[in-house]
């Protein structure tokens, strides 16, 4: 379905064009969220992002490849952001008291009050310590456990080598999982 509406899209069709928005959306968003935590920018970048795919949509040479080249030109807008705004690098003390809605892999569904309250707990006591981590890791890691991308999809999103990524995913697992067992006093 997506390499049609690639097709579609390629062809100038503004519906195909729409629906791969709406399609990749929400990823797209809570991507560059996870990196810059604040929401007027993640907005603009996000816009960024689909203006410039849909622009030079025609220079996509395999149509399946794009997911990997939106997430690419995602990277990229964030990139030349953080460049013109040193504010952004590493935001470190980004406001945690922010909802990003990245950790919805923990299923509320059914769920008693008592449980859905700890999952809430774990999600902000995840999104914390994902809000720690330097960027170039926060950003493989995001890529690999919460849009559950392959380290090789990874590697050619961020444009490095595979054993880069599959270090820097395991630097983040880590950290994240030593900030879990911290907090909620395990080790």
């Amino acid at each position: 379905m997506i390499k049609f509406l690639v097709e579609e899209a390629k062809k100038g069709k503004k519906d195909a064009m729409e629906r791969l928005y709406n399609l990749f959306l929400k990823k797209i968003y809570n991507f560059i969220f996870t990196i810059v935590k604040d929401e007027d920018e993640v907005k603009e970048l996000t816009q960024e992002t689909f203006l410039k795919a849909f622009t030079n949509i025609k220079s996509l040479r395999e149509n399946e490849y794009f997911e990997q080249w939106l997430y690419r030109i995602a990277r990229n807008e964030v990139y030349q952001m953080l460049k013109r705004n040193k504010k952004f690098v590493n935001n470190r003390n980004a406001d945690s008291s922010k909802k990003t809605d990245i950790l919805n892999t923990i299923s509320d569904e059914g769920s008693s009050p008592e449980k859905s309250c700890l999952n809430n707990e774990l999600r902000e006591i995840i999104d914390e310590a994902i809000s720690k981590l330097p960027v170039k890791q926060k950003e493989v890691f995001v890529l690999a456990v919460v849009h559950k991308k392959s380290y090789l999809e990874v590697s050619e999103i961020v444009g490095r080598s595979l054993l880069s990524v599959k270090s820097d995913i395991f630097r983040a697992r880590s950290f994240v999982k030593e900030y879990i067992n911290k907090k909620l006093g395990l080790n």
